[in-house]
C-alpha cells in the first residue's frame, strides 16, 4: 500500500488498511484452495519471499553510523562555536552529541545564513574561492563535518591552508575574508 502510493498509504484509514489485509489473506487462502496440485509453485515463492525478506532485514537493519564516528562526534572537544552538517544524516547525531550550533541545510534554527541557491553552490562543481567565500558568511569559530561521502564533493574545500583537519571528519576552519 505505501510502496504503490495509494491515496490511504498514509494511514488516514486504519479500518480500511486492516480490511486490506484480511483480504490479501482470504485472497492467498483462495489461490492455495483452488491450485492444490501448484503446491511446488507456492512453496517455491513462499521460500523466494521468506528469502526477500530476511535480505531486506540484513541490509536495512545495519547501524545508521558506525561506531568509530559516533564516537568521534561524541568526543570532539570544542564546547564554543558552530558545525557546518555536508550531509543531511549527519545533522541530528551533530546536534545531539556536539555541544556545537548546527548549521545545516533544511535542518534547525541556524538555517538562516545560507539560502538555498547558496546551499546548492556550495555543493556545485565551483571554484574553491567562491566556496570560501560562501563559508565566510557563516558565524566563527566554524567547524566542519565532512562524512565520508561528502568529502568526494569537498575535497578542494578540506584541502585548503586555511582548514586545518582536527580529525577524520571535523575540520576547523579559519580563512580570512578576502
Amino acid at each position: 500500500m505505501v510502496v504503490t502510493g495509494f491515496f490511504f498509504s498514509n494511514r488516514y484509514f486504519i479500518p480500511f488498511d486492516l480490511f486490506l489485509i484480511f483480504f490479501a489473506g482470504f485472497g492467498i487462502n483462495f489461490v492455495l484452495e483452488k491450485y492444490k496440485s501448484y503446491k511446488d509453485v507456492f512453496s517455491f515463492y513462499f521460500l523466494v519471499l521468506i528469502i526477500f525478506i530476511f535480505a531486506f532485514v540484513l541490509k536495512t537493519g545495519q547501524p545508521l553510523i558506525t561506531k568509530n564516528v559516533f564516537n568521534e562526534i561524541k568526543n570532539f572537544k570544542e564546547t564554543k562555536g558552530y558545525v557546518l552538517s555536508t550531509s543531511k544524516e549527519d545533522s541530528a547525531w551533530l546536534l545531539g552529541y556536539t555541544k556545537l550550533k548546527v548549521i545545516a541545510w533544511s535542518f534547525g534554527e541556524e538555517d538562516k545564513y545560507w539560502n538555498n541557491t547558496q546551499w546548492q553552490l556550495f555543493y556545485e562543481n565551483l571554484p574553491v574561492s567562491s566556496k570560501i567565500a560562501l563559508l565566510n558568511k557563516l558565524p566563527k569559530p566554524l567547524y566542519i563535518y565532512i562524512n565520508d561521502k561528502q568529502i568526494v564533493f569537498l575535497k578542494s574545500v578540506a584541502s585548503e591552508s586555511c582548514i586545518k583537519q582536527l580529525s577524520p571528519h571535523f575540520y576547523q576552519y579559519s580563512c580570512k575574508n578576502k
